[in-house]
Parts: C-alpha cells; structure tokens; sequence
C-alpha cells in the first residue's frame, strides 16, 4: 500500500501538464496517456513497487478488480482513496440493480 501516498503524489506530479494523448471513447470515457521519460522517475515508481504486487485492470476486468479492491479495503480497514469514490460508487450501483433485478417470468432465484 501506499500510506505515505509518496507514489500518487509522484503520479500526480508528472500528470499535472497536458496528457501526450487524450481522446473520449464512443461510451463517453475520456482516456489520458501522460509518457514519462525521465529516468530517475521511472527508478523512482520501480522502487515504489518493488515489494507491491502491481494488478492493470483493463475493459471486462475493471469492475471486477474495483469489486475486489473493495473488498480488500473492508476486510483490512482501509480507504480506498480517490478509487473509492467513482469505483465504488459504480460497484454499489450495480450490486443494487443485481438485487432488485427481477426476471422475465417474475420468478425469484
């Protein structure tokens, strides 16, 4: 974990200017590609998560590492940050339509 935050504040910091990239996706979603060349801050982000383990959720595989991550937070008493407050939100909005769904013929599971 990153309980000093001195890795987000890093990515903070060398996301601050212009993105080298940003487009918005047919869904809406609006990507931002920042490219680090400096040396001593990849060094840096490397020594950050030497003794991490890194997970990279993309497409299918989002919802289900936020639902995870959740998780994690809960059992070990922690926040989830910044992720918590989109992430989680979209995970409680979902678990609330997968309760409240309701089949075709009516019939409960």
């Amino acid at each position: 974990m990153d309980s000093e935050h001195t890795t987000l504040a890093t990515i903070d910091n060398e996301s601050k200017d212009t993105p080298k990239l940003e487009f918005t996706d047919g869904e809406g979603v609006t990507h931002r590609l920042w490219i680090v060349t400096d040396e001593n801050v990849i060094a840096k982000l490397c020594a950050d998560f030497a003794d991490r383990k890194l997970y990279i959720a993309d497409g299918h595989h989002r919802y289900e590492t936020a639902l995870n991550y959740r998780n994690y937070c809960r059992e070990n008493g922690l926040s989830a940050g910044r992720v918590q407050s989109v992430a989680l939100r979209l995970i409680c909005e979902r678990e609330k339509e997968v309760e409240d769904f309701i089949p075709a013929n009516g019939e409960s599971s």
